[in-house]
């Protein structure tokens, strides 16, 4: 009968109806869990594992508790600041078909309304509360309820942001987004209620930089008021762990080594046998002031029978215990060990593997929760710096870490070695080829100095298509293949030079060449050996 019904159900056919022979009714049992009832090991079974449980807490909402803990704890503070100063360590670069002076403008605005550090103290804010904004500033504009449109945006009217956390400062409005074309916005507050010295004033959603914690399911999102999740949720657990054993082992060291007196008769001075509570009570005193006094200049004195003891404890594996609380910390802030705690993680560690990863890390955030900020606020900079939206108008980011010299010189011999033997395999064209380098400057630092007007004016031919003076190597001359292939100009000069040494060279054929007078001669040996003699005695007359 189960066959038949596995056959049904693998056709595709509807099951019969009011079939409670093969229908479970009851209440559902998870049969892919284990459980040994006899050794009281897995589900259902009386163990102290199967006590345990993971209560809903919600500590992002414990606002004072975040708040200590960011102050105090400079394990909260590295987590938190860390990825927001690698995010936004630098301002990314705006591309489009843009003139280097209008990106110098651009890079100008930015620096002078100090937009980064704004935008950089958000993200902060955005970490350690689970949500933070930005009010884009535009000069003129009174009515902050009114949606944002660039043509609005005045020549010299953007004056920065002004960040807000969720706590002190930006509160999300009852109102909800229901335009399903706007995706972005589609199911978030249409206005957020700021709250800033001057007062409180309604803004809307479209001159609002949203900076949200960790990612919510929809319930929570909702709980959260449409804001995301602290980071220090995430870590506070293994926080504890950290910190529990880093008091306890302070705690140790204070243990490590105890000195005692050995006194035979200190069971008669407690049960009071032999002598009165005064006895034992001085007793005690002399023991204190003993040890009050005790140090490496000390004198004790102990009876006949005293023995003076030392009691040493011994640390082994509590380091090993002690770091892996410490991994397991960083584990769950998603930043690698070195750099949370500024050493190496063990012997053998591979750190470097560690930090790419982590640069992974940051150009996944970069993607998913910096770009649609920098996609908003771009287009509202280029309005006010240069009257229009250029097409194309886009951005990328540069690596947040610094390289060496050495490691500059190399990325950038492999890439231009990397796109040469492209070009000459007919892989690519001249004026790709330029572009690729053009590119790549923003990674090695080098080629920045090839401009677009020189691009353009660059043959879009394969290296199988092209001449000599094309290639970069006019004809007598030396050249470089990504040149554009224009002739330059020497010096006036230069060009004399070159004249007298053609002249010379004119000369030295016309006196070198076969006279006609002298052609017949030179078929017999005689005649030839004549001839050669003449031509050195005229060159060392000449030297």
């Amino acid at each position: 009968m189960e066959q038949e019904n596995v056959e049904i159900v693998t056709t595709g056919l509807p099951l019969p109806k009011d079939d409670h022979e093969n229908y479970v009714t009851g209440t559902p049992v998870i049969g892919d869990s284990y459980s040994n009832p006899a050794a009281r090991l897995g589900v259902g079974t009386p163990n102290l594992a199967q006590t345990g449980n993971y209560p809903l807490i919600r500590l992002t909402e414990d606002y004072p508790l975040i708040l200590s803990l960011y102050r105090s704890s400079w394990i909260v503070r590295k987590v938190v600041d860390q990825i927001a100063n690698d995010t936004y360590k630098k301002f990314p670069m705006i591309t489009g078909d843009l003139k280097p002076d209008q990106v110098r403008a651009l890079d100008t605005v930015i620096k002078k309304t100090g937009t980064l550090g704004k935008m950089r103290s958000a993200r902060k804010w955005g970490r350690l509360f689970g949500g933070a904004a930005g009010i884009i500033v535009i000069e003129g504009h009174n009515d902050l309820m009114q949606p944002l449109d660039l043509d609005d945006v005045e020549i010299g009217s953007y004056k920065g942001i002004i960040p807000l956390d969720r706590w002190s400062g930006i509160i999300p409005g009852p109102e909800i987004s229901s335009d399903i074309n706007d995706c972005a916005n589609f199911g978030l507050p249409t206005y957020y209620n700021c709250v800033m010295d001057s007062g409180q004033i309604n803004v809307h959603h479209s001159r609002i930089l949203r900076f949200c914690g960790r990612e919510l399911p929809q319930w929570e999102l909702q709980v959260e008021l449409y804001w995301g999740m602290s980071e220090v949720e995430i870590m506070f657990d293994e926080l504890q762990k950290r910190d529990y054993s880093s008091w306890n082992i302070v705690s140790l060291l204070t243990r490590a080594q105890v000195l005692s007196v050995e006194e035979p008769q200190l069971a008669t001075l407690m049960s009071g046998v032999g002598g009165s509570n005064k006895n034992y009570d001085q007793f005690i005193q002399r023991m204190t002031n003993i040890s009050n006094s005790l140090n490496n200049q000390g004198l004790m004195i102990l009876g006949k029978d005293g023995k003076l003891q030392t009691t040493q404890y011994g640390f082994g594996g509590i380091s090993n215990v002690y770091h892996e609380f410490m991994k397991d910390l960083a584990a769950s802030t998603d930043i690698p060990y070195e750099i949370i705690f500024g050493r190496e993680s063990g012997l053998g560690s591979n750190s470097e593997g560690s930090l790419q990863l982590y640069d992974n890390l940051i150009g996944e955030k970069r993607e998913s929760d910096e770009d649609p900020i920098m996609n908003k606020l771009i287009p509202v900079i280029a309005m006010s710096t240069l009257g229009h939206v250029p097409d194309n108008l886009g951005h990328s980011w540069t690596p947040f870490r610094a390289l060496s010299q050495e490691q500059r010189t190399n990325l950038g011999r492999s890439t231009s070695d990397t796109i040469t033997e492209s070009f000459n395999s007919d892989l690519i064209t001249k004026r790709e080829a330029r572009q690729a380098l053009k590119d790549s400057s923003s990674i090695n630092g080098m080629f920045d100095s090839i401009t677009k007007e020189s691009i353009a004016a660059t043959p879009d031919k394969y290296a199988s298509e092209l001449g000599m003076g094309e290639l970069g190597i006019p004809e007598g001359e030396g050249g470089d293949l990504f040149s554009a292939g224009e002739k330059k100009e020497k010096p006036a000069k230069n060009k004399r030079n070159r004249d007298r040494k053609k002249k010379n060279r004119s000369d030295t054929v016309a006196k070198d060449s076969f006279p006609a007078v002298e052609s017949e001669a030179l078929l017999n040996p005689v005649g030839l050996l004549d001839w050669i003699s003449n031509k050195i005695n005229l060159f060392r007359a000449s030297r």
